[in-house]
């Protein structure tokens, strides 16, 4: 039986694209440039299924971040995936952005918190203890989640997502030596990641969507509806 999976993500400036075979790894990309995620997604996954030999009837699982992030990136990786599913009939396992994130933070029994830029001075965010949700994805104002943070730890904070790049010393302040960053290469999601906890979500009640998934955004866009 195959176990195949195609994991995507371009809800961020970075995106990324992993093959796994089982939870083996086989082909992985990332990608950023003035070409834009349509093209340059298209293009890294036209090569690992070159690399892997894969077609993509052969496909058991994939796995798509449906946000927070940018409105419009969220929605390029989550339109291949939609289609590529009804195409195939290969099921769909949609996770958030901040999950994945948090997936990569998370060590022992310390508080991981994962920070996305919302732009206009706020962050997407969510705080995780023990698997347990402390602070509910959201988006937040920075100042105020660096208290509320504060007040929560009690021992080292594992932090990661863009939101630091903005924000990151305003937590540093508030934390103290309890700050604890990610090395930057680990502040934007990783597709392999992502194919792993979809494999484990699949076999979950709520873990198979379909092709009615829709964007994670927690905040209005800024585009205006016509009045």
């Amino acid at each position: 039986m195959s176990d195949k999976v195609l994991a995507m993500d371009t809800s961020l400036p970075r995106g990324s694209m992993a093959l796994l075979d089982g939870d083996r790894v086989v082909a992985r990309a990332a990608f950023e440039g003035p070409e834009g995620h349509v093209v340059l997604l298209a293009q890294a996954l036209e090569q690992g299924l070159a690399e892997t030999g894969w077609r993509p009837g052969e496909l058991a699982l994939l796995a798509v971040t449906v946000g927070p992030g940018s409105f419009t990136g969220a929605r390029i990786a989550l339109g291949v995936a939609k289609g590529l599913a009804v195409a195939t009939g290969a099921p769909l396992v949609g996770i958030s952005t901040l999950e994945v994130l948090l997936a990569g933070a998370e060590e022992g029994d310390g508080l991981a918190v994962a920070l996305i830029d919302a732009r206009r001075s706020e962050v997407y965010a969510q705080a995780r203890r023990g698997g347990q949700s402390l602070v509910e994805p959201g988006v937040y104002d920075p100042v105020w989640l660096a208290g509320e943070l504060a007040r929560l730890a009690d021992g080292p904070v594992r932090l990661t997502g863009n939101g630091l790049l903005p924000y990151g010393e305003g937590f540093r302040q508030a934390l103290g030596e309890r700050f604890l960053p990610l090395p930057p290469a680990a502040w934007q999601p990783d597709a392999a990641l992502l194919g792993a906890l979809a494999r484990q979500r699949r076999h979950t009640p709520d873990g198979i969507a379909d092709a009615w998934l829709e964007p994670l955004y927690l905040r209005r866009s800024d585009a205006r509806e016509p009045a």
